[in-house]
């Protein structure tokens, strides 16, 4: 395997949103926390010989490489590196939905926002304070994890009954792609 550091252009591009769910009486809520870095640096593996092709595509649920990249609609000529690693000029890169990357470092955690949603039946979420009718409440809910978080991060939440659904990295600049070093 070939590995690969991705790092963004520009300082405080870093957003990593952390989710959990809660049930109270019958309502589920979810819990968002949206924090930016100054600077990160993920890593993403690339496969590099035919058998490391063939295991990924595997775990994938496909067969083989060229299978893979004839249902994600590329080229059979199509590198690993185009089809698996972020495009460089791009402006916004979804590291945890579009890649296989690996958060390495965070440096400086320069804003920490927390927001309160409910889900509605069509699987929709919407912030509270966008309906118009956020109840003290909601509020007194959202504040109470806050400070739950500050005293023991997401231990602390867990403990508290809120059920962990998703750590997610995006870089919301342009990124560059270099090979790692051994």
């Amino acid at each position: 395997m070939k590995i690969f550091t991705i790092q963004p252009t520009y300082k405080k591009s870093v957003v990593n949103t952390v989710s959990w769910w809660k049930e109270i009486d019958e309502v589920r809520y979810v819990l968002k926390r949206e924090s930016t870095y100054r600077w990160g640096e993920f890593s993403i593996a690339v496969p590099e010989t035919e058998e490391e092709l063939k295991l990924y595509a595997e775990d994938k649920g496909y067969d083989s490489f060229s299978e893979l990249l004839e249902d994600y609609g590329y080229e059979s000529n199509t590198t690993p590196e185009h089809m698996l690693l972020p495009d460089p000029d791009d402006d916004f890169v979804d590291l945890t939905e579009d890649f296989d990357a690996m958060c390495e470092d965070l440096e400086d955690e320069s804003s920490v926002f927390f927001f309160i949603y409910r889900p509605f039946a069509d699987n929709k979420e919407v912030e509270l304070t966008e309906l118009g009718n956020e109840t003290d409440f909601e509020d007194e809910l959202q504040l109470e994890a806050e400070r739950i978080w500050e005293e023991s991060y997401d231990e602390g939440l867990e403990e508290a009954g809120w059920n962990f659904i998703l750590d997610d990295f995006q870089i919301t600049s342009s990124v560059t792609v270099e090979l790692k070093d051994d």
